[in-house]
């Protein structure tokens, strides 16, 4: 199958569409989770009654939480300007307000943003401990942390941060193909012109010497 510079434009261009689609979901779901993770710290049993020095710690909501949702809320800025982007060129059929090159610029950061968010969620003890199997459920109760009591919830948030961290890279790479298909085009173009250039200075050259 010969797959020519225009076809593989074209699949790239419908797939990043899929593919945002799939990393706006994964994100929601992610975002979601987290944010009652941390809902459940602040009402965590330990936090109306004393549980003693040793569990006490449940009930304070991780910094790596804290910095998933904000990675979470960036990349959904990002999304939200590239939808933008979109819809202002379906709605006046003029050029893109962000050319490609701030798009990639944008999909780089976010995916920059949300690696750290995601390492530093999955670097949570009792988060880790629940990836990618929930071990000994029958056992945890209402002094352990939301994390663990949690566990499915907390499973499917971390599988669901990991294929938003997937898709932004996606985007990333489909954006870099975009970048590089347009900078062909211009290169490609400027060579026409500098070739057409030469050619009127050739054929003035021989009729002058005429």
């Amino acid at each position: 199958m010969n797959l020519t510079r225009e076809k593989l434009s074209a699949v790239a261009t419908v797939a990043i569409h899929a593919v945002r689609l799939i990393q706006l979901g994964s994100v929601a779901i992610a975002g979601y989770v987290v944010c009652y993770l941390i809902f459940m710290h602040h009402n965590h049993y330990c936090a109306w009654y004393d549980c003693g020095p040793n569990l006490r710690h449940h009930a304070s909501v991780p910094i790596g939480e804290v910095l998933f949702i904000i990675a979470s809320c960036l990349v959904t800025i990002e999304w939200m300007l590239f939808a933008g982007n979109l819809a202002f060129q379906a709605k006046t059929g003029k050029p893109a307000l962000f050319n490609v090159l701030t798009q990639f610029a944008c999909a780089c950061f976010a995916l920059f943003v949300y690696s750290i968010g995601l390492m530093a969620f999955a670097s949570i003890p009792t988060a880790r401990t629940t990836w990618p199997l929930c071990y000994n459920m029958w056992r945890v109760s209402v002094y352990d942390s939301p994390e663990e009591y949690f566990c499915i919830v907390t499973q499917t948030g971390m599988t669901s941060g990991l294929i938003s961290w997937i898709m932004t890279m996606l985007v990333a790479a489909l954006n870099l193909f975009e970048l590089r298909k347009n900078s062909g085009i211009g290169a490609e173009l400027e060579l026409a012109i500098l070739a057409k250039e030469d050619f009127r200075k050739i054929i003035k050259k021989t009729k002058n010497s005429t």
